[in-house]
């Protein structure tokens, strides 16, 4: 099993249009806060913007070899060391290449890019996502709503992922990564 994680500022043009047509997807864009379907240009610009930005990193998954996915680090605070998160993929994706993602993701944070804080939002509607969130370790904070949508705002600690990820559930996790190959590019 191979799983490259490719900066989007790295991605060619095809590539590009996949994860687009991922993140246009009805199964993803109806469980972002934006809903609007996005344009190619508009795509396009808005990678070119992130070639600047340090406050953000998008990665594309590839799976052996086909981008499956995105996974992502938002709002990163240096100063205060915190950052929000996300991800998606395309809605057959086996639920093992989000975990590993997940996991993957979480740990860089925490070990590479040395934050203390990582924060998300999930849809109260949004259930499976919500267990998901869970099953990683983070809390619900807060409760927010917007555009008559209601939201669980949730963070972990670095030092409640280091002890969480010595859980039998997170060891089994990083045993099987110890099996495949992956990188972040």
């Amino acid at each position: 099993m191979n799983l490259i994680f490719k900066n989007f500022t790295e991605l060619n043009y095809e590539e590009q249009i996949a994860i687009l047509d991922i993140r246009n997807s009805d199964h993803v864009r109806l469980n972002m806060k934006s809903s609007e379907i996005i344009g190619i240009e508009d795509h396009i610009q808005w990678i070119e913007k992130l070639r600047l930005d340090k406050h953000n990193i998008y990665y594309s998954v590839f799976y052996n070899e086909e981008i499956v996915g995105a996974i992502y680090i938002t709002a990163i605070n240096s100063e205060k060391k915190k950052s929000t998160w996300g991800l998606y993929f395309k809605e057959k994706t086996n639920p093992f290449i989000s975990s590993i993602s997940t996991y993957l993701l979480i740990d860089k944070v925490f070990n590479f890019y040395h934050l203390n804080i990582l924060n998300l939002e999930v849809n109260k509607k949004n259930n499976a996502a919500y267990q998901f969130d869970l099953s990683f370790g983070f809390e619900v904070i807060d409760e927010t709503k917007e555009d008559h949508e209601q939201y669980y705002l949730m963070s972990i600690s670095k030092e409640k992922w280091n002890k969480y990820s010595n859980t039998s559930m997170m060891k089994l996790l990083n045993n099987k990564i110890k099996k495949i190959n992956y990188k972040f590019i």
